[in-house]
């Protein structure tokens, strides 16, 4: 039941639940992830269900019947305007007057109010919610649950990838799943804002919600174009995307990965095991302080178990191995690789990859450390901890 959306004529139980007089005020729309959304008709009805919210979710949970119940959001009853946008060279002008029309499109038909809906994305959609917050107009916004498959998602090894800047493991098809649950909410309104270079992405989503049945405005001040021709357009856009040769992850630097089999890949992948047996070494030295009792930086010499060296250390201080990639991880990191200037390229993957900043050293080796740091005229290129105070 928690992993599913609950529609609004399933809702029977929320009348009986609250009473006659606060269901016609506080209607239930969804139920999605054990999170209830709750559209009330005005402020002073949401002001009134913050305040009993913690029995209100005690009510749900004792009462037969209903679906567990995790969390409650509030929203007002008003008019959900999309707002999607590739975050380019946009001017925060055309953003507002686009919203400005659509609150004056809702105040004029039916008297309510607007409440934007972005994904959280820089450029229109950031400018949107902004202009909301000023304006006093409830913003939301839909994130990606980037770290979590579906039970639609391919199980072979290969469909989770690898973010490269924090080397984290995420769903491919996460922002998929999040369209498509906003195509389903079927906003009252959708404002789609694109350059003539238009994103792939944020078409997709637009064609989604437009082709749910939510009457979508596209804006390209660039072009200006009918809406069959900007239709027209992103199709081709997304279609081209989808449709594109190759792997999916670009190469970080250099020439394009060719795939399997690359040359470079594989000529990379012996400097690339022996960078991780570095790093695995760099760890088994960190957690045997009795053997190693100094930690060497570029130019700071630490005791082992001082704190300044566990912070250097990214986290090693605990004593915990390296978690050396695999599969997936290991494929992204060879393609990161191999692909960057063969010149100083342990330096440069170094950067990007959570490489440990010191090496635990024995009392000799810290010796020769020190020696190597001092000119033949006794200047010091180095320094001591401070907090730690290493003698040798």
């Amino acid at each position: 039941m928690t992993a599913a959306v609950v529609m609004q004529d399933e809702f029977a139980w929320w009348p009986a639940l609250v009473g006659e007089t606060i269901a016609a005020r506080v209607k239930a729309c969804r139920l999605e992830d054990g999170i209830l959304l709750l559209q009330c008709a005005n402020d002073l009805w949401r002001t009134q269900l913050r305040l009993i919210t913690p029995a209100l979710l005690k009510r749900i949970a004792a009462a037969d019947g209903t679906p567990e119940v995790r969390q409650i959001r509030l929203a007002l009853d008003a008019r959900w305007v999309l707002v999607t946008g590739t975050p380019t060279l946009f001017g925060r002008e055309l953003v507002e007057q686009a919203l400005l029309e659509a609150w004056h499109d809702a105040t004029q038909d039916d008297g309510r109010r607007i409440e934007v809906v972005t994904t959280g994305q820089d450029g229109p959609e950031t400018w949107a919610t902004q202009w909301a917050e000023n304006n006093g107009i409830y913003a939301t916004q839909r994130t990606v649950a980037w770290a979590f498959c579906s039970h639609d998602c391919p199980t072979e090894t290969g469909h989770r990838r690898v973010r490269q800047r924090d080397w984290i493991e995420y769903c491919p098809d996460a922002a998929r799943r999040r369209d498509a649950r906003l195509a389903a909410d079927r906003p009252d309104l959708a404002l789609a804002f694109y350059p003539d270079d238009w994103n792939p992405y944020t078409t997709q989503l637009a064609l989604d919600v437009r082709q749910a049945g939510t009457p979508t405005r596209w804006f390209d001040p660039a072009a200006p174009h009918t809406d069959d021709v900007a239709l027209e357009r992103g199709i081709r856009s997304s279609r081209r995307y989808r449709s594109r040769p190759g792997a999916k992850q670009p190469a970080a630097e250099g020439q394009e990965c060719l795939g399997e089999g690359c040359p470079a890949c594989t000529r990379g992948r012996e400097g690339l095991d022996r960078f991780f047996d570095d790093v695995d070494e760099r760890y088994r030295r960190y957690g045997q302080p009795e053997l190693y009792p100094f930690a060497a930086g570029r130019h700071t010499l630490h005791r082992t178990p001082c704190s300044g060296a566990a912070h250097a250390m990214r986290g090693a201080g605990t004593g915990s191995a390296h978690d050396r990639p695999m599969g997936s991880r290991y494929e992204f990191c060879l393609q990161t690789y191999s692909h960057l200037p063969e010149q100083n390229r342990d330096d440069n993957f170094a950067t990007r990859y959570p490489y440990p900043a010191l090496l635990a050293t024995t009392r000799e080796e810290a010796l020769s450390w020190v020696k190597e740091r001092t000119s033949p005229k006794g200047r010091k290129n180095y320094k001591f901890c401070r907090v730690c105070v290493p003698e040798l």
